[in-house]
């Protein structure tokens, strides 16, 4: 993935925490989330399109299976890994969204023989371990939308005025429940034609690059962020509680 300039992939873990996300937008949002919140240090970060050698490059959630299978050929996966922290995206429907990444990990092949990937029972609680598995639903937990939801809401604060525009044009063009159109697809709408239109130096900037490109149009500062910031912040703790 780009991070700034650089390609990135996972070619080795140097991190006890893996934060492994569904595709390069989140990536970048949660490096740029730790650089500006503190807590940079603690987790390594990838998409599952970026696990050498995985089936890919592909992103999404769907592709989760292909990264838990490649990352035990990763060099530090027995030596260095203590967890991994999956986040995925609630959409339309939270129980289902958790149910199906609950469905993906248990899909995983062995890691070694006789032993298996643990499939946790609910969101942000602990299953098995070497590794342990944690998965965080985004927005949070029963919450419904993606990670597009919560920059909308930091990008619609920082410019509201823009923001009510976007919503009366998403309005005129349909972009409605009504029309068939999810939640997240709204959200993902809505950011877009935000960004265009705040950002005339290059109004086709995608949201994956709004942070390292040095953008202020998604600040990390705005508390929608700041349920997942804490909890991420707080993982170190989180793991040590029996």
């Amino acid at each position: 993935m780009r991070y700034g300039v650089r390609c990135m992939g996972l070619t080795g873990l140097r991190s006890k925490y893996l934060l492994l996300c569904e595709g390069m937008h989140d990536a970048q949002f949660f490096l740029h989330l730790g650089l500006a919140r503190g807590f940079s240090s603690l987790f390594q970060v990838s998409s599952c399109g970026s696990v050498a050698g995985a089936s890919g490059p592909h992103h999404g959630i769907s592709y989760l299976t292909p990264a838990l299978n490649a990352l035990p050929g990763v060099p530090g996966f027995d030596t260095t890994l203590e967890a991994i922290l999956i986040a995925a995206d609630n959409d339309g429907d939270a129980v289902a969204s958790f149910s199906n990444v609950q469905t993906l990990i248990g899909g995983a092949a062995e890691i070694s023989p006789g032993k298996k990937y643990a499939v946790p029972p609910a969101p942000l609680r602990k299953g098995g371990s070497g590794p342990a598995i944690v998965v965080m639903m985004i927005p949070w937990t029963g919450v419904l939308g993606a990670l597009d939801t919560l920059c909308h809401d930091s990008a619609s604060s920082k410019r509201p005025a823009i923001a009510a525009a976007v919503d009366v044009f998403a309005s005129s063009v349909g972009v409605n429940d009504a029309n068939g159109w999810s939640i997240t697809k709204q959200h993902k709408m809505k950011l877009r034609s935000l960004i265009a239109a705040a950002h005339m130096r290059d109004p086709y900037l995608s949201p994956t690059y709004v942070w390292s490109d040095g953008t202020d149009l998604v600040p990390l500062d705005n508390n929608a962020f700041d349920d997942i910031a804490d909890f991420l912040r707080d993982f170190p703790t989180f793991m040590a509680t029996p």
